[in-house]
């Protein structure tokens, strides 16, 4: 009995110490930056808000950093406005933000970063970049956003450019393609004449959505019309 009863207790051990980790990671508060999901242009100033949740009963602190850019206000504050100090291009600038919180348990994680962009406003610009899979969500949004700046730019029109890196991303991306674009001309009922998709090869997986106001496909090198 005692051969089984040592392995019992060391394995009941390292259970109560697992479950006592478990309620620590439990009773730290999620830490995130709440700042604006619109695009920004140069001469916007932005309002983030520290985000705890849950919000604890102990005193905090606040300090706030940026990459670049200014902060308006208080940088101690929970709450604060930034602002792009450098005129960008077309392709936009970004300023980097760090939240780091005083005054949590020192086990607990205590920063959070964000970052924004701030766009010039050109005749051209990117509308969104993200990563992606598989038809989401995420892509319902960022057309239908890019469906509210082609109305604002009547003369533009919508690039969604799938970028792949390998033979299995861009079966994915082809996939994928196909269903968004159903979204778009069949169920939203986008114009197909200013709506393009494109397949481009390169180093990164993503989907990058642009306006432009003629045919984007000579500037994008290597893109294949889809």
């Amino acid at each position: 009995m005692r051969s089984l009863l040592l392995p019992f207790l060391l394995f009941s051990g390292l259970a109560a110490g697992a479950v006592a980790q478990s309620q620590l990671d439990r009773s730290c508060p999620m830490i995130s930056i709440d700042g604006p999901t619109e695009m920004n242009f140069f001469g916007d100033r932005i309002r983030l808000k520290a985000k705890i949740t849950p919000l604890p009963t102990s005193k905090l602190t606040y300090v706030w950093t940026l990459t670049s850019g200014a902060i308006i206000g208080d940088p101690t504050a929970s709450e604060v406005k930034i602002e792009a100090t450098v005129e960008p291009d077309c392709h936009g600038t970004e300023v980097v933000v760090e939240l780091k919180i005083g005054g949590l348990d020192n086990s607990c994680p205590s920063t959070a970063t964000d970052n924004y962009l701030f766009f010039k406003n050109c005749d051209h610009f990117p509308i969104d970049e993200y990563q992606s899979k598989a038809f989401t969500g995420r892509d319902k949004g960022a057309l239908d956003n890019l469906a509210i700046q082609m109305s604002n730019n009547p003369g533009l029109k919508g690039f969604v450019i799938f970028e792949v890196k390998s033979d299995a991303s861009e079966k994915a991306a082809r996939v994928r393609a196909k269903k968004i674009k159903q979204f778009a001309f069949e169920k939203r009922k986008y114009p197909r004449d200013r709506l393009i998709f494109l397949l481009k090869r390169s180093d990164l997986d993503r989907t990058v959505i642009w306006l432009w106001p003629s045919d984007f496909t000579s500037e994008c090198g290597n893109c294949e019309a889809l």
